[in-house]
């Protein structure tokens, strides 16, 4: 399925999938579905978690906020198995408490990955 292949902490990219994909279109069980949030949900959501304008609409949307509880079961899955993962190692997931906020091990990481990645061809 193609929610398996998204980026937890952004649900815009969700979107992304969702809509690029045509996985909305496809029928969906009524009786085994689960609520949509609801508009107060949502706005929790948004100052709960941090969502950000794009995603609050993603949350909004009509035809694809029933992907909103798969989305937070996702990040709660990560919360919880990310710190047992990485026990033993020297960054431990300590950072994803944070979230939405960047720690400064995440900016470094992120700068030291764009440091290592190799330059991009001209032409």
């Amino acid at each position: 399925m193609h929610l398996l292949c998204v980026n937890l902490h952004h649900v815009s990219t969700v979107h992304a999938t969702i809509h690029c994909s045509g996985i909305y279109r496809y029928a969906r069980e009524k009786s085994r579905e689960l609520d949509h949030f609801s508009e107060a949900e949502c706005v929790y959501s948004s100052y709960r978690y941090g969502l950000r304008r794009r995603q609050l609409r993603f949350c909004r949307d009509e035809r694809r906020r029933y992907a909103m509880h798969a989305a937070l079961k996702s990040a709660q899955a990560v919360a919880y198995y990310c710190p047992r993962t990485f026990r033993d190692r020297r960054w431990n997931c300590t950072s994803i408490s944070y979230l939405p906020l960047v720690t400064p091990d995440l900016r470094r990481g992120q700068s030291l990955f764009n440091s290592a990645s190799p330059p991009k061809p001209l032409g």
